[in-house]
C-alpha cells in the first residue's frame, strides 16, 4: 500500500514538473513574440509610452 502511495506522489511530481516546464516555455514563446511585434511596430507606438504603461501597471486613459 505504502509502495503503490510513494509511486503515485513520484508520478504526479514528475507530471507537475513537466507541466510547469512546459508553460513556462510557452509562456516564454509568448513573450518573445510580443516584443518582437512591438520591435517591428514602433513607429505605429511612438505617440504611447507603452513602457510607461507596464511600468505603472495601466493603459491609456480615455478622452472625452
Amino acid at each position: 500500500m505504502e509502495r503503490l502511495h510513494r509511486e503515485r506522489e513520484r508520478l504526479a511530481e514528475e507530471y507537475a514538473r513537466g507541466y510547469m516546464g512546459g508553460w513556462r516555455e510557452c509562456f516564454r514563446a509568448c513573450l518573445d513574440v510580443v516584443e518582437e511585434e512591438i520591435a517591428c511596430a514602433h513607429g505605429v507606438y511612438d505617440a504611447y509610452d507603452v513602457a510607461g504603461w507596464l511600468a505603472a501597471g495601466s493603459g491609456p486613459g480615455k478622452e472625452n
